[in-house]
């Protein structure tokens, strides 16, 4: 399977200010509300993998 193709998740790493980080490329994302689905983030904007749920 192409790593590409493989996706990512997006985890939860710091609640009080609401940072995820890629599983895969550990790139940070802090939102401002509610997270990447929410947002409907469904790649990493670093990596470009597809995010699963």
């Amino acid at each position: 399977m192409d790593e590409q193709e493989s996706g990512c998740v997006m985890e939860l790493v710091d609640d009080e200010h609401n940072v995820y980080q890629c599983s895969r490329c550990r790139e940070l994302w802090q939102f401002e509300a509610d997270g990447p689905e929410e947002n409907s983030w469904q790649f990493c904007p670093a990596c470009g993998r597809g995010i699963r749920r």
